[in-house]
């Protein structure tokens, strides 16, 4: 009997980890800015930003996209990814893509290393700086049929 309790215990405390937070719920920005969509897509306007350590309410959520609602009462949608349940604090705090490298194994000291045996990252640098909107995106993903995969 004290073995099924504990199982039971055990599933109940992993659901709080699979499942996604429930409307209402308060979560922390994660990452140094997240951007805020008009709707929960890449491709959406971005209106606003919340930066690390905000708290936002949760209003809906959509597998990867959350509507959240900040402490000055504007809405929009997020990547899940760039919060958390639990308030980080950190002296530093990553971008999403620093944080997308790092998970792939790249960092700052990753690329000083690179650097080192003669590899430029002028051009990459330069790529970085520049901003492609999600309309602009969209535009040239259906003008170049990328959609259908021709």
């Amino acid at each position: 009997m004290k073995y099924l309790f504990l199982v039971f215990c055990l599933v109940i405390f992993a659901a709080g980890f699979c499942f996604p937070q429930s409307a209402g719920s308060t979560m922390y920005v994660t990452v140094k800015s997240a951007d805020l969509k008009n709707n929960p897509s890449m491709f959406g306007n971005t209106m606003s930003q919340v930066n690390f350590g905000e708290s936002v309410v949760i209003i809906e959520n959509r597998g990867k996209w959350v509507n959240i609602r900040t402490a000055n009462n504007i809405t929009g949608w997020t990547q899940i990814l760039a919060l958390r349940a639990r308030q980080v604090t950190s002296s530093t705090s990553a971008t999403t893509v620093e944080i997308s490298l790092a998970g792939k194994g790249f960092s700052g000291e990753v690329e000083i290393e690179y650097r080192k045996s003669g590899l430029d990252y002028t051009a990459v640098d330069a790529m970085e700086k520049v901003q492609v909107y999600g309309t602009e995106l969209l535009d040239f993903i259906t003008q170049g049929r990328l959609f259908t995969g021709e």
